[in-house]
């Protein structure tokens, strides 16, 4: 009896019918991803929106650091500064003096002020405006135009040469005036934006907060208690780091564009997932603010970890150093106290209790008539006082004569 031989299928079919499951497995993955990015992308996009709105109708009122506030919004008159300066062909050689460069040529300030000390009215008349908000337009995303970092500068130094020449007119309590005003355009320049713009205004701060320091013996009584209730305003309206990180969120937002991802859907998802991580990444930083700096550093650590390990290429790259930007706001801030216990004692023989940025209280001691006054600084450990002014390995030391 002859037994049926079963057919044996033909190896090409085979591959022709493994190709047709992978083909329609890619396909059938193209389609998912794209309906995933379309979901994703307007989901992401409607909550950029929403937190834009937000922003927005958001209050920008401030405290002036000095005099009565004013209607009107600071950077009306900041940006005309700016021009006003900018006009200086030598601009850039007023950072010299400023820094007390042996290159330095000081007729060269003078030159500046005669021909443009209207800079320095138009900075009085926005620091004692009672508003400030920078004209970001937050829609264009990573194109957005941000303050310009040269015109802050020659504007920051314009200002402290201006207080220097006061002192040396024998004027120290209009100097301290024009030195309270540099701080407000420090603190103006840094509370609204992203972490450029943060990091530019904290360091100008520091120009205006050195010149208070090198100041102090020249201050008279009524100077000093301007400084006294400026230092402690500014102190209270210092901007907020948590919610910079929120707007630099708010920047990459931009990626939600039709026009950067060409419709496609599997591109759209690869923006809204980068979208999504930053802002998420940006909203636990933001909440780390509120931590002890030990506990800040950890959780800070963990986040940019995390962020290195992401498999979208966008997100890895935008990543920055959320440590380092949180350390010098906080430096910024722990410089202010010593400056505030310093002029407070000062002004009143008293000495003010405050919280250190990085950890436990502010210090003091008293030796030689010498007042030492510190912060532990970012490495969170007391040395007793040694450190210096810019110190940011130990602590944060300011001295003064009693």
């Amino acid at each position: 009896m002859n037994e049926s031989v079963p057919k044996r299928t033909s190896p090409w079919k085979i591959v022709g019918i493994v190709v047709a499951v992978i083909v329609v497995s890619i396909v059938g993955l193209v389609v998912w991803a794209s309906a995933a990015g379309i979901r994703k992308f307007e989901r992401m996009r409607e909550k950029s929106r929403a937190y834009l709105a937000e922003v927005r109708a958001s209050d920008s009122r401030r405290p002036v650091l000095r005099g009565t506030a004013e209607k009107g919004n600071a950077w009306d008159d900041y940006l005309l500064a700016q021009a006003e300066v900018k006009k200086f062909a030598k601009a850039n050689r007023l950072g010299e003096i400023v820094d007390r460069s042996p290159k330095a040529d000081p007729e060269i300030a003078k030159e500046a002020l005669a021909a443009h000390g209207a800079a320095v009215d138009l900075l009085r008349r926005g620091a004692c405006r009672e508003s400030s908000r920078y004209p970001y337009e937050w829609e264009q995303g990573v194109n957005m135009k941000t303050p310009g970092l040269m015109e802050a500068i020659y504007t920051t130094n314009i200002g402290v040469l201006k207080a220097r020449a006061l002192i040396a007119e024998g004027k120290p309590r209009d100097a301290a005036g024009v030195l309270l005003d540099v701080c407000q355009y420090g603190r103006d320049l840094t509370a609204d934006g992203v972490i450029i713009s943060y990091m530019v205004g904290t360091a100008l701060l520091m120009n205006a907060f050195n010149d208070i320091r090198d100041n102090f013996d020249k201050f008279d009584p009524a100077a000093l208690e301007d400084l006294d209730k400026g230092l402690e305003a500014l102190d209270a309206s210092f901007p907020n780091y948590g919610k910079t990180l929120m707007n630099e969120a708010l920047l990459f937002g931009g990626l939600l564009n039709d026009s950067m991802t060409g419709g496609s859907g599997p591109t759209k998802l690869l923006h809204a997932d980068a979208v999504e991580r930053i802002s998420d990444s940006m909203a636990a930083a933001a909440k780390a603010e509120t931590l002890s700096w030990a506990e800040a550093q950890k959780e800070l650590k963990r986040i940019e970890t995390e962020a290195s390990k992401a498999w979208n290429p966008i997100s890895k790259i935008a990543s920055s150093s959320m440590l380092q930007s949180g350390s010098i706001a906080r430096q910024r801030r722990a410089q202010l106290r010593a400056l505030r216990i310093g002029v407070h004692l000062k002004a009143t023989g008293k000495t003010l209790d405050l919280d250190d940025p990085f950890g436990a209280k502010m210090r003091s001691e008293e030796k030689d008539g010498t007042v030492r006054i510190w912060s532990v600084g970012k490495d969170g450990v007391d040395d007793g006082g040694i450190g210096d002014w810019k110190s940011e390995s130990k602590d944060v030391v300011l001295e003064l004569k009693k």
